[in-house]
């Protein structure tokens, strides 16, 4: 295939693309074979021709010099100092040389530093057209202007013509060739050797699928993991090796070829006839008989080569799988042709793009299958997938890793490559009341439009005492979908929640199935318990979790929230399936709340349960327990932050990444953040936790973060091991740099905050893990640790405005004293917290039995924990201050129904006509929703005593 529009005159004689040596063609040696090729440069490719370097039109060089490459011959082995000189091809650009292959290699070498100068410029050439272009990193001296690393590439591929073939026995270059690869920017080294094995010699430069194979060297190497990153293919399980035989086949291959058709390399360098067997164990073929190979196969080889010729063989396979889809031409020049070999070298070069440094064959597979679905509309991909599959590289094989070559073959493509049926039940999920009939759609279709079946149905999970059938069974799935109703009868059947399964069954070949869901009621649900916050408590958080406990066949819960009994100013509202939930707001301090849980099921609904509560002041500390309770390290926190008197609520993550959110966060002063020994994936903030700290600090929030493992976890690993810090431990934290692991045994303050602290020692409840933590310029070293590197420390804080703090030992390691300073120290130096005495009186709120009213001395007549100054039964014990009717005189000593000043028998009657009422009622003086007996007794103890402080007190 000749071209004739290439900016420079030049002609060259040569054995062209596809010949593959002078032994693949007709009339056969000694008789010269070569034809002229005119102007073959690509005008995309090489737009100012093959002799060019300075981008200006006319060749600048008569010897075989250029942009793409510098040949000559090398036979000193010197590396580019010509023993016989440079064949000149004269001011015509004439590159045509005679040619005598009875003799000697050497009598005419200008024609063969000719060919391989062709060869080079054809494959680069052809290779920019599939993508291995300047910003791929593609072997040029000139860029052109059109991009890549360097404005001025300098990395032409140096092309050496019979090299050291004055000597090829003393230094092992008889009867090989190679490539050396560099970063993009340094040149490329080609080096084609003469061998010995008949005579005469034959020389490496007239084969060319020899050539192809050493060029496919620089293209694999560049492609996979980036142009300046050339050390990505040394692993056991590397395909480099194989890579390249695959381009020398198809960069040879012919119109007439076909698939079983047996291809050997490098035949004619070796001395074989043209349809010789090779160098390889076996020669390529997708006939099993020739060539048996498999993915296992590369357990018993040799790498590279051995193991290489392993994956040439797969890509073989899937290079005439599109052949016979697409058909071949001969015309490799047009990248988006659309037949099956263009398809192929396509899918090729932009997979190596896709494939991670150091892959298995399998990473290499998924990088091609990932090209087929970026082109051509993705029609390819199964057609892939099944060439892949056939040779035991299917969605099932196992890989192992790239320093291994044992493998287990896989062949079964992915399912939705796979001829098979697709089965969908809907609903997912449905909730009946019994005896209403549970009812389902059994949607089936052929997975491929080609296919189609017969499928048996079933049903596994379902209650006891129901009846299912499917109609019809079984039930045909092919291009045209069909469905089957599932109908379960509920008659007699046990309440519950059921996960059931449909299962489809093609008679043996086939499989599927899918879980769906019956929530199952025979009643309405019982109303349900509230537990927290308890009707008529006080000083509860702002950012409270609502719980409560179901009634019976509870399915969905409402769940509101508001600031007045008819729930007329609602504050927050939601349906959940859950018993508890917390709302992503911040309510408002000393305010009282009502809240009420309503049960509903497919049979009906509850009653209404309400209750109320009073919050605090804003919260003081958020203490986040991100241990895997393993053991369970929250009491030396608590214990801590009891000494120290400060309030605080805990949110227990529960080993996941469910964690507050900023909103959450900012009904707070302080959070204080511990991880234990947790490591595997959950230690520390994962994304959403770190963005809502983030948040909370950027906004005035204080942190102190105590994680030996957080660095471990949720670090970004780096090539060479240690995890490297997220973006908010480098922005919030203000952490440059970590190791883990180092074992700290003592610590000793430092910096701004804790340099008045002396070594303490580190006793660990768990394993010794903790970590050396380096600052960045925002943030300083918290303290120093007995095993820290240079620059680093034991914790860090930060000094720039973000009050935060990074501990890279567990404070749970200290001392209860130790720890009760440390955790104070950073509270009240960073986060201005000191425990809080509302009223003034000298006694901490913690510890004050009325911490909003002034009581110095603490007198508390009934010993029920509060204060004579604040209790609503001065002499009568009533720690939940139950006053029904809100006139401040408790329950338990305020018998008084109808407000006349006395208990008596209007009373009585009032009780009377309530008894047995459940819910709020002033007749219940017990508080316990219920007006009974109990309350019938304290009546009559308080009969004819006015409201006031001793009640029943004798």
């Amino acid at each position: 295939w000749t071209r004739f529009d290439a900016v420079d005159s030049a002609t060259y004689k040569v054995y062209e693309q596809p010949v593959e040596s002078p032994t693949h063609t007709s009339p056969a040696p000694p008789a010269d074979a070569r034809s002229v090729q005119a102007n073959p440069a690509d005008p995309t490719a090489s737009p100012f021709g093959w002799h060019d370097t300075d981008g200006v039109a006319g060749a600048d060089f008569t010897i075989m010099y250029g942009n793409n490459v510098e040949a000559y011959e090398d036979r000193n082995g010197n590396g580019g100092n010509p023993t016989l000189g440079n064949p000149d091809c004269g001011g015509s650009i004439d590159c045509s040389f005679p040619i005598d292959l009875t003799v000697d290699p050497v009598a005419h070498f200008p024609a063969s530093v000719a060919n391989l100068f062709y060869w080079n410029n054809i494959i680069h050439d052809i290779q920019y057209l599939y993508g291995f272009d300047e910003a791929a990193g593609n072997f040029q001296r000139n860029n052109y202007g059109r991009g890549g690393d360097f404005a001025l590439d300098l990395d032409w591929v140096d092309a050496e013509a019979q090299d050291d073939a004055n000597d090829n026995s003393a230094n092992g270059g008889n009867c090989n060739a190679n490539f050396s690869t560099l970063p993009d920017g340094l040149t490329g080294r080609m080096q084609m050797y003469t061998c010995d094995l008949v005579t005469p010699e034959r020389d490496g430069d007239l084969d060319n699928g020899v050539i192809v194979h050493e060029y496919g060297h620089g293209i694999s190497n560049r492609l996979v993991g980036g142009p300046l990153n050339t050390f990505c293919l040394e692993g056991d399980q590397q395909p480099g090796e194989g890579l390249s035989d695959w381009w020398a086949l198809v960069y040879t291959a012919k119109t007439t070829d076909t698939g079983p058709q047996a291809r050997g390399i490098g035949t004619y360098l070796f001395g074989q006839a043209p349809d010789g067997p090779g160098i390889r164990p076996f020669p390529y073929s997708t006939d099993n008989n020739v060539n048996p190979d498999t993915y296992e196969s590369i357990g018993s080889r040799v790498a590279p080569h051995g193991v290489g010729s392993v994956w040439a063989q797969a890509a073989w396979e899937v290079y005439w799988a599109l052949v016979d889809q697409h058909g071949y031409s001969d015309n490799l020049y047009d990248a988006n042709g659309g037949f099956g070999n263009q398809r192929a070298m396509l899918y090729v070069n932009e997979g190596l793009k896709n494939t991670i440094c150091q892959p298995t064959f399998a990473d290499v597979r998924d990088g091609i299958i990932q090209a087929a679905v970026d082109n051509n509309g993705g029609e390819d991909v199964c057609l892939i997938w099944q060439a892949f599959a056939d040779f035991g590289l299917g969605a099932d094989a196992i890989p192992g890793t790239p320093a291994t070559t044992v493998v287990v073959n896989g062949f079964s493509p992915p399912r939705v490559c796979q001829a098979d049926f697709v089965m969908d039940v809907t609903p997912s999920e449905l909730a009946v009341c019994a005896p209403t009939d549970a009812n389902y759609s059994v949607g089936l279709s052929a997975n491929l439009p080609t296919l189609s079946t017969t499928v048996n149905l079933s049903l596994a999970g379902a209650p006891a005492g129901s009846v299912a059938s499917f109609t019809p069974n079984p039930a045909a799935a092919g291009a045209v979908p069909a469905s089957s109703a599932l109908n379960l009868v509920t008659a007699g059947a046990t309440p519950g929640v059921y996960t059931m399964t449909v299962t489809g069954d093609d008679g043996g070949t086939i499989t599927a199935s899918q879980d769906i869901e019956l929530a199952l009621y025979d009643a309405a649900p019982g109303d349900p318990t509230l537990v927290f916050p308890a009707d008529g408590t006080e000083r509860i958080g702002l950012a409270p979790t609502f719980r409560w406990t179901d009634g019976g066949q509870g399915g969905i819960y409402q769940l509101t929230v508001a600031t007045d009994a008819g729930f007329s100013s609602v504050v927050a509202s939601t349906t959940t399936t859950e018993t508890s939930h917390t709302f992503d707001l911040t309510l408002d301090p000393f305010v009282t709340y009502f809240w009420r849980v309503q049960s509903s099921n497919s049979c009906g609904d509850s009653a209404v349960v309400t209750a109320s509560f009073t919050t605090g002041a804003l919260g003081f500390v958020l203490l986040v327990d991100d241990d895997d309770n393993d053991p369970d390290a929250r009491a030396a926190y608590t214990a801590a932050l009891a000494n120290l008197g400060m309030p605080h609520d805990v949110w227990d993550t529960a080993n996941t990444d469910n964690e507050p959110t900023a909103v959450q966060l900012s009904a707070y002063n302080a959070v204080v953040w511990f991880t234990g020994d947790e490591f595997g994936g959950f230690s520390g903030p994962g994304p959403a936790g770190e963005s809502a700290l983030a948040d909370f600090l950027d906004t005035g929030g204080c942190l102190l973060l105590s994680s030996q493992d957080y660095l471990y976890d949720k670090g970004t690993p780096t090539p060479a091991g240690p995890a490297a810090p997220t973006t908010f431990m480098t922005t919030h934290l203000g952490l440059a740099a970590g190791t883990s692991d180092v074992e700290q045994a003592t610590v000793t303050g430092s910096g701004s905050i804790f340099s008045t602290i002396g070594a303490l020692s580190l006793n660990y409840p768990f394993s010794n893990y903790s970590d050396d933590l380096v600052p960045d310029a925002t943030a300083e070293i918290a303290f120093n640790g007995n095993t820290s590197g240079p620059g680093g420390g034991a914790a860090i804080n930060k000094i720039d405005g973000i009050r935060s703090a990074f501990l890279g030992y567990p404070l749970e390691a200290l001392s209860l004293v130790d720890r009760t300073q440390v955790m104070g120290t950073f509270l009240a130096d960073r986060c201005g917290l000191v425990a809080p005495d509302s009223d003034g009186d000298g006694i901490l709120d913690l510890q004050d039995n009325c911490p909003f009213t002034i009581n110095p001395g603490q007198e508390d007549a009934d010993s029920d924990g509060l204060g004579n100054v604040c209790d609503n039964c001065t002499e009568v014990a009533n720690p939940d201050q139950c006053d029904t009717n809100q006139d401040g005189y408790g329950n338990l000593c305020d018998a008084d129904l109808d407000d006349n000043g006395i208990t008596n028998s209007f009373d009585l009657n009032i009780m009377r006509s309530n008894f047995g009422a459940t819910g709020k009622n002033d007749a219940d003086l017990n508080c316990n929703e219920i007006v009974n007996s109990f309350d019938l007794t304290t009546m009559r103890s308080l009969f004819g005593q006015p409201p006031g402080p001793s009640g029943t007190a004798p």
